[in-house]
């Protein structure tokens, strides 16, 4: 199971201080196991070259670290999302396209939905059940709450639940077909 306690792999990233190199964190690694990968950071000057005009402030430094975490190539986005059950076609295509205005909106996004945001929306859910739902509940996602808390919500809004048993985040991928024929009934019985 990843760090997040997802089951999913989840990269690892070790930044190391003053005055160091990333030699301090082999005897942590070794005891981390196998199922995440690990990249250790060196900042300029501490184990790795300085770059031409590098201030070495903390603002430069801050700087450096936020380039390093958001700056993966494409492919290892990529990679990373499939690793995390996404088709790995789609993945490449999804990692192409994140890009800084993207990282920016999404943290905008998290930003405003803090609480009393979300409480406020959930206090609304009843409001939905005047129309007809569905809420499709892939067990095996771990992003998105727990199963009651999956259930309270639909149950809240009204809408009928179809479970997407072994489906994970990406159920539109994993199994296109059984998704689809799931909206297909609950689009039939309308």
């Amino acid at each position: 199971m990843g760090p997040g306690g997802y089951g999913s792999p989840m990269t690892v990233v070790l930044v190391h201080g003053n005055p160091e190199t990333a030699a301090i964190w082999g005897p942590l690694v070794d005891h981390l196991g196998d199922d995440d990968p690990v990249v250790r950071l060196s900042p300029p000057g501490f184990g790795a070259p300085v770059p031409d005009g590098f201030a070495a402030t903390w603002e430069a430094y801050r700087d450096w670290l936020v380039a390093e975490l958001g700056a993966a190539p494409v492919v290892q986005r990529g990679q990373g999302l499939a690793a995390q059950g996404m088709d790995a076609g789609v993945a490449d295509k999804v990692a192409a396209a994140f890009d800084p205005a993207m990282g920016e909106c999404i943290l905008r996004l998290y930003r405003s939905a803090a609480q009393p945001a979300m409480a406020d929306l959930g206090g609304g859910l009843e409001a939905a059940a005047q129309v007809p739902g569905l809420a499709l509940v892939p067990t095996e996602d771990p992003y998105v709450g727990t199963s009651e808390q999956k259930a309270r919500a639909a149950a809240r809004a009204g809408a009928r639940v179809e479970e997407l048993d072994g489906l994970g985040h990406w159920w539109m991928m994993q199994d296109p077909a059984r998704g689809a024929a799931a909206l297909t009934r609950f689009w039939s019985g309308l």
